[in-house]
């Protein structure tokens, strides 16, 4: 009897005694009923070609790599969605998802498409074309073989037929061309890789590949999910104890080896641990979650209780990851998280109702899948039931049905409720252990670091005018991943509006025309390729700190009746780069001289805009007395009658400016004409007083004589006005 049937046998047996008979039912097959169809899609795609998508896409060519069990080889290249903020490559393990109608991680994958990311379903052994159209380079390929997948693990010889491929270095090669050409193609874009039984070793190792130095491939979440090995040839020493066990699942296909570097010649496994797995800092989160069973490789109780892992420490559990300080889930502050996730001995307790007539059937203790959403065990049988991932009834499965399972997802990827809406989305995701913890951590983790806007404020600007600009100057900000910015100004700014917003340098006209000084603000919005966005305001101050213009008319003298007012003399004039009108006004200062009506006005004139800036100059006015009294002497018809005698006349003056010019008499003269026109002195014979600016007569003398006399008019301003006034005398008959 071959070994690895016994294996077989000692399995039922322990579910059996341990466990009893579970109830009987059968699994609904998964049949194609589903009304929506894809040939609008690949009505024009050869049977084996991938559909064409509508958006921009970037090509990876996957070469064949190594030797393969099954039938034609082919090399393959796919096509990927460019421009996605989020790449999520989520691998499943072994024996599972072989008729592509998982969804591993399914609340996590709607997670990262509502983020516009792209997810990329694969098995541990097959990256598979995108959205689980088929398997790549071989359609023979599988995740498991035989319908007892222990069975495969169990052989006694070094190449156990457990999958074609049979280990995953096809998968390896070909997750690291997508992975660089992602990365190629989209730098600031999140990589994600989540894994989950020997889905969580393939994760393993390419974060391993990622932290080599020549490589250095970021990936902002690695998380091997309860990983254990998944090679099929591990090098011991030959003729030791365990002889051709070297290659049982017992010791292969364990977390122990999930965790290690492959085991090579010449060491022991129990007494020369080989070196742990160690991550750089390229790997920006680690997320290790790992639980344990009761069947092998028995580790329930391990450390150190199991029994083949006596000789174990938890830290044969965790990867090296020594960049920040290992916790035991997320939250603690750190981006190390390895622990075992708490689960239950009975795990299949828990359990959709998956048949009617056995609702509560389970309890099977192999715990693998609990983690990732499996409950239960079939009847008769060692497989849980994936309730957390197998989609609907009217799922279209593997072989076939490429066109119509691809429509599917990428109306997922359009809409992330659409597989819920139209009942292919798996029963009871929430049961997935996992998927929490990881839309967390991604939320946690940065598309690219933010961009750093600088808006180079304040600005601070002198009035122009009506309008004022501004420039203004973003070209300080800057982003630590890509230096392809986009700008954009926004303004509140009175009247504001730019030459060009999405300029780093553009030019704000801001309307002055209705205040003094203008404060307001500006926002330089900066975006990096990711949608990433920083916003900085920067503060706008117009100011009108210039004096107005002002020009003074010229100086000017003036007669003391003149007028002084500017009508006159003169109005000053005055311009103002911001105010149109600003008020002019001015003030005199008199300083007088010994002359009264002579004085000088220092007339200084002032110009004043709305935000108090003055200017002055000084206008000089010099009122002046330059015109001499009026003297009237006030003689009537300047005739007189001897009778008349004593008769005075007071000579009177006026002046333009003096009210109370002084008056005199200075000289008095009387005389007659002969005939022949000689001139007779009467002085003696006519009688006269005078007294300041009044002469009386007293004696006129004779008809004929001619009596005058001299007034002297004199204003505050020493101006003299002379006249001469005169009588004459006449007969009284000859008197008008």
């Amino acid at each position: 009897m071959s070994s690895r049937l016994i294996h077989g046998l000692v399995l039922f047996a322990a579910v059996f005694i341990l466990y009893g008979i579970v109830c009987f039912g059968s699994v609904a097959t998964a049949q194609d009923n589903s009304e929506d169809t894809c040939e609008d899609i690949c009505s024009e795609c050869p049977p084996d070609s991938k559909c064409p998508p509508d958006e921009d896409t970037f090509r990876v060519f996957l070469p064949v790599e190594g030797s393969h069990a099954g039938g034609e080889i082919l090399d393959e290249y796919i096509e990927i969605p460019n421009g996605r903020r989020i790449y999520a490559l989520l691998v499943s393990g072994f024996h599972q998802n072989r008729n592509l109608n998982m969804f591993h991680f399914y609340n996590f994958a709607k997670f990262v498409l509502k983020k516009k990311g792209y997810v990329h379903f694969s098995w541990w052994n097959n990256l598979l074309a995108p959205y689980m159209r088929r398997p790549l380079h071989d359609d023979n390929s599988v995740p498991s073989n035989g319908e007892i997948p222990w069975l495969d693990l169990m052989g006694d010889e070094c190449y156990p037929d457990k999958a074609i491929p049979g280990d995953d270095y096809q998968f390896q090669a070909d997750a690291k061309r997508l992975l660089t050409a992602i990365r190629d193609h989209n730098p600031l874009a999140k990589i994600v890789l989540v894994g989950h039984s020997m889905g969580g070793d393939a994760v393993a190792r390419l974060g391993v590949w990622a932290s080599e130095e020549n490589i250095a491939l970021d990936i902002a979440l690695l998380a091997p999910i309860d990983p254990v090995g998944n090679r099929s040839w591990l090098i011991w020493p030959d003729g030791g104890d365990l002889g051709n066990a070297r290659c049982s699942g017992l010791f292969n296909f364990t977390r122990y080896q999930a965790t290690h570097e492959d085991w090579w010649e010449g060491s022991d496994p129990f007494l020369n641990h080989a070196p742990r797995r160690e991550f750089g800092t390229n790997i920006k989160y680690l997320y290790h979650r790992w639980q344990q069973e009761a069947l092998p490789p028995f580790d329930f109780l391990c450390p150190p209780f199991g029994l083949f892992c006596s000789h174990m420490y938890e830290s044969d559990y965790l990867f090296k990851y020594d960049h920040d300080i290992r916790v035991s889930r997320i939250g603690q502050g750190s981006t190390n998280v390895q622990s075992k996730m708490p689960t239950s001995l009975f795990s299949g307790l828990v359990v959709w109702p998956w048949f009617s007539l056995c609702p509560n059937c389970g309890g099977f203790i192999d715990g693998h899948g609990e983690i990732v959403g499996f409950r239960g065990v079939e009847p008769f049988g060692v497989n849980s039931y994936p309730v957390a991932l197998e989609a609907g009834e009217n799922w279209p499965p593997w072989p076939g049905s490429e066109c119509e399972r691809e429509c599917h997802m990428r109306k997922w990827e359009v809409d992330p409720e659409y597989l819920d809406n139209n009942d292919y989305a798996p029963k009871s995701p929430n049961l997935c252990k996992v998927s929490g913890d990881l839309e967390k951590i991604l939320a946690t983790i940065p598309e690219s670091e933010p961009p750093e806007a600088d808006a180079k404020g304040p600005y601070e600007s002198e009035c122009e005018g009506t309008t004022t600009i501004v420039s203004l100057d973003g070209t300080g900000s800057s982003d630590p991943d890509s230096p392809n910015l986009t700008y954009f100004w926004h303004t509140n700014c009175p009247g504001g509006s730019f030459d060009d917003p999405d300029s780093a340098t553009p030019e704000l006209t801001v309307d002055t025309s209705n205040g003094c000084k203008v404060d307001c603000i500006v926002e330089l919005t900066v975006t990096d390729e990711l949608g990433n966005e920083d916003i900085e305001p920067a503060d706008v101050s117009i100011n009108d700190t210039v004096s107005p213009d002002i020009s003074c008319p010229a100086n000017k003298t003036v007669e003391c009746d003149e007028s002084t007012d500017p009508s006159h003399t003169g109005e000053a004039t005055a311009t103002d780069a911001c105010d149109p009108e600003p008020d002019v006004t001015f003030t005199d200062v008199n300083t007088p001289s010994l002359c009264p009506e002579k004085y000088t006005i220092t007339r200084t004139w002032a110009v004043t805009d709305y935000c108090e800036n003055t200017s002055s100059c000084v206008q000089t006015i010099e009122v002046v007395d330059t015109t001499a009294p009026v003297i009237s002497c006030n003689v009537g018809d300047a005739t007189i009658t001897p009778p008349d005698a004593p008769i005075s006349f007071m000579a009177t003056a006026t002046d333009n400016c003096d009210g109370d010019p002084s008056i005199e008499i200075t000289e008095f003269d009387c005389f007659k004409f002969t005939k022949k026109g000689k001139r007779i002195d009467k002085t003696e014979s006519c009688v006269v007083d005078v007294s300041g600016d009044t002469i009386t007569i007293l004696d006129s003398g004779g008809v004929a004589d001619n009596i005058k006399w001299t007034v002297n008019a004199t204003d505050g301003c020493g101006n003299v006005a002379v006249s001469e006034c005169a009588v004459v005398v006449v007969n009284p008959g000859n008197k008008p």
